[in-house]
């Protein structure tokens, strides 16, 4: 909510829990009447560390992020595969 009434058009919420490997979030209604109206993801420390320091390391201001696509509809948790690669 604060990102979206700053004008921000998406967000990109990074655990701070550098130890969790495998961090699922489940958003909860928290009892009031304010709506996202934004996308917004939640991604693993480690991969917003890897996304900062580049964005660091190569003076940008921001990230195009490609965002890979399970298509088999298996948790790749228990398939130990990774999610972009094509397998079915």
């Amino acid at each position: 909510i604060n990102a979206q009434e700053v004008g921000v058009i998406g967000a990109i919420i990074m655990d701070n829990d550098k130890d969790n490997k495998q961090a699922v979030i489940d958003m909860l209604d928290d009892q009031t009447t304010r709506n996202v109206k934004i996308p917004v993801m939640f991604i693993t420390y480690d991969d917003g560390h890897m996304i900062l320091q580049s964005i660091k390391r190569n003076n940008f201001i921001g990230a195009l992020i490609n965002i890979p696509l399970n298509l088999s509809h298996t948790d790749v948790f228990k398939a130990r595969k990774a999610p972009w690669s094509y397998w079915l």
